[in-house]
């Protein structure tokens, strides 16, 4: 290490991305991807360094004076002569700082809370969809109407929809056949009603056993219809929300608006903590971190979509002294593919630590009474209806009985 020269190095400390320790020996330790990566280039550089945090761990804003906030700040201040991670190159940036070769990409993308598996009350009704269950209503509906007319008015389509009914659970159909036109009506209703049992049949037990996931956002449009709605909260940085409001797209715009009008934006001290994850809050994340931390969780849902990418690179004030040699590692770095690799080791760290961890969202569980409540309910509601219609018939038949008695009283009286 070269002692004759020090510098100033300025970093933002993350959670599970770049953590500072000094150990009592007064060693300065870096951990996690961004902080093995940063251990690395320092070591390369062979210079010494004092470490240093900027205010509040901000990036930094341009202020109205044309000075700059935090790490860009102390950079531009030259108070510092390197800084590091996550920093992406800008035009406005780029007037007051300099900047090394990329050494990596930021792809704007969001992370969402996935929420807990769910068995629904009707969960029985799922194997066959809405427009499924109207097509087969109707279908039914209409077969009824065929049979009456083809029985010429033996008996009226109601009562053709209860014979027709029991079939497709797999009863026997309990007509009685008069025409060719009935029978092959029938042959073809008995061959409906099969594929129809079957097919239900064949899915019913999944749907009972394994839990539906509820809908979840997914794509930057249900996050943006989701925040206009007030149902959730979205978390982005100020940079990303500047692209937002200038991107010309309709959701985008809007969702910026509203990010805006919230002062909804990240402490970069919360970024990885999932402090802004949860069930009514998603938030913003560059894409490779989004895969360290959470590529293995099942309650965190990382979007496909991506708006915008960025390239990153280490920033150094006009003092730094060895922008060729940092260019240089970083080449040879990039070429080695060292940060790639870094990023896949930090992935499988992070999914060692949920390994033993159970998922019961894959659990297959035994068919139990709670699987079927729903349809228990339908069933003692059925027993019901008909309690009441058989009393109601007892009532009505009692009522009958009294008036024809008291008629024919009348009439006897009257002789």
């Amino acid at each position: 290490m070269n002692h004759s020269q020090r510098i100033a190095v300025v970093v933002v400390p993350v959670r599970n991305v770049l953590e500072v320790n000094r150990s009592e020996d007064g060693e300065i330790k870096f951990h996690y991807l961004e902080g093995l990566f940063f251990q690395e280039v320092l070591k390369a550089l062979g210079l010494q360094y004092d470490i240093m945090f900027p205010e509040n761990n901000a990036y930094g804003d341009e202020l109205p004076n044309g000075t700059w906030s935090g790490l860009i700040g102390m950079l531009q201040k030259e108070a510092a002569d390197l800084a590091f991670p996550y920093i992406s190159i800008t035009e406005e940036r780029s007037k007051v700082v300099g900047f090394s070769k990329t050494y990596s990409y930021s792809e704007l993308t969001f992370v969402s809370h996935i929420p807990e598996d769910v068995r629904p009350l009707f969960a029985f009704l799922y194997p066959f969809g809405l427009v499924m269950w109207v097509c087969l209503l109707v279908t039914l509906i209409s077969m009824s109407f065929l049979f009456s007319k083809f029985q010429r008015g033996k008996f009226s389509t109601d009562v053709a929809f209860f014979k027709l009914f029991p079939s497709i659970l797999l009863q026997p159909l309990s007509i009685s056949n008069n025409s060719l036109k009935s029978d092959i009506l029938e042959l073809f209703w008995n061959f409906f009603a099969m594929v129809i049992s079957f097919s239900y049949s064949a899915t019913l037990l999944s749907f009972l056993i394994q839990p539906s996931k509820p809908n979840y956002i997914r794509t930057f449009s249900e996050l943006s219809s989701a925040v206009q709605r007030g149902t959730h909260k979205a978390v982005f940085d100020k940079f990303s929300n500047v692209f937002f409001l200038n991107s010309g797209i309709d959701h985008l715009v809007r969702l910026g608006e509203i990010i805006l009008q919230n002062r909804w934006f990240m402490e970069f001290s919360k970024v990885h903590s999932e402090a802004y994850i949860n069930p009514h809050s998603c938030q913003g994340i560059n894409r490779n971190i989004a895969k360290v931390l959470f590529a293995d969780r099942d309650d965190v849902y990382i979007s496909k979509q991506s708006i915008y990418v960025t390239p990153l690179a280490f920033a150094y004030s006009k003092r730094f002294c060895c922008v060729s040699k940092l260019n240089w590692i970083l080449s040879n770095f990039a070429s080695a593919g060292v940060y790639e690799k870094m990023l896949r080791l930090s992935a499988m760290k992070m999914s060692l630590k949920h390994l033993g961890k159970p998922r019961d969202s894959k659990v297959v569980l035994p068919l139990s009474f709670t699987h079927l409540f729903g349809a228990f309910i339908v069933f003692a509601g059925g027993l019901i209806i008909s309690l009441i219609s058989f009393l109601g018939e007892i009532l009505r038949r009692k009522e009958h009985f009294n008036s024809t008695t008291k008629q024919t009283f009348s009439k006897k009286s009257l002789y």
